[in-house]
């Protein structure tokens, strides 16, 4: 019974990783992958095709191919559990709006899906890396910074800044000038970009994102890059200026402003889930929604 249940999550798992119209492996390829006999795998494909779970057509010499196939029923039968993800802090429209977009497309799907949030994608891309998470979050330019070893879906164009977004800020009846010295948070490779090209010739000073806005109150910093959060009337009450950003993020080539979902290039079942189940422009949608007050968050 074991050996059965093993083949089936084995099977379920290509299954997510195959298109439509994909040649399913042989017999022979299935049975290395699930370490049991011929006939085992053979049980499992029938208990697949039987289930509903997939549909395959015969192309005789040329194998089966995979004609159909329904994902949450796949992703039951793989053994994963619950599809996890790790986000930015949900502080912001743009990643409340995303998190809403994830967590009702999951819903609809009917695909248990579990939301982490973390702020600085250093600090989300080691939960890729050492498996706590099946997915992260993070810019495309970071996407595209980290190689070969994970692979990501991209969406439009301010789905990760929208425009304006990121400002500087500085006490409140002071202007920006030429600071000295600015604060930066090197777990966010965005953050230590956008600083850098807005204060090329200042000294950058390690300091925890959450606590930039009160350094610059308290006049250890004249000014800060800073990504408008929900708690930006609080920071104005409290004594912060916001100025437009003279580098804003664009869509150029690096696209510093598109999100972008990140899996690891190995966990081809995970790459089949999200792109299968996360339309980009249904994300982009309901983010809008979100970020224009047309829709109420949930995640």
């Amino acid at each position: 019974m074991g050996k059965s249940i093993d083949a089936v999550s084995v099977l379920a798992n290509a299954a997510l990783s195959l298109p439509l119209g994909a040649q399913v492996p042989t017999t022979a390829e299935l049975a290395r992958m699930a370490g049991t006999g011929a006939g085992t795998v053979q049980a499992a494909l029938r208990t697949l095709e039987l289930s509903g779970a997939i549909q395959t057509s015969s192309h005789g010499s040329s194998g089966r191919r995979l004609t159909a196939k329904v994902l949450p029923d796949l992703w039951a039968a793989s053994g994963r559990g619950i599809l996890t993800g790790v986000l930015p802090l949900p502080d912001t429209r743009e990643f409340t709006g995303l998190a809403t977009g994830l967590s009702e497309a999951a819903e609809r799907a009917g695909i248990p899906l579990q939301l982490l949030f973390r702020q600085g994608s250093a600090v989300r891309l080691r939960f890729l890396e050492s498996k706590r998470v099946d997915f992260t979050v993070a810019s495309a330019a970071v996407a595209h910074s980290i190689g070969e070893q994970t692979t990501s879906l991209t969406l439009g164009p301010h789905t990760f800044y929208r425009k304006q977004s990121v400002v500087v800020i500085t006490r409140t009846g002071q202007e920006v000038g030429i600071p000295a010295r600015v604060p930066v948070d090197r777990n966010s490779t965005d953050h230590v970009t956008l600083t850098q090209r807005e204060f090329p010739n200042a000294e950058m000073v390690d300091t925890p994102y959450a606590f930039i806005p009160e350094s610059v109150v308290n006049g250890n910093f004249d000014a800060a890059v800073w990504h408008q959060s929900n708690s930006s009337p609080l920071l104005v009450a409290a004594g912060i200026r916001i100025h437009a950003l003279q580098h804003p993020p664009t869509s150029d080539n690096e696209a510093l402003d598109r999100a972008s979902i990140i899996w690891g290039s190995h966990d081809a079942a995970v790459g089949g889930i999200i792109t299968g189940l996360f339309d980009p422009a249904t994300l982009e949608t309901i983010q809008k929604e979100v970020m224009d007050g047309r829709r109420i968050p949930q995640f």
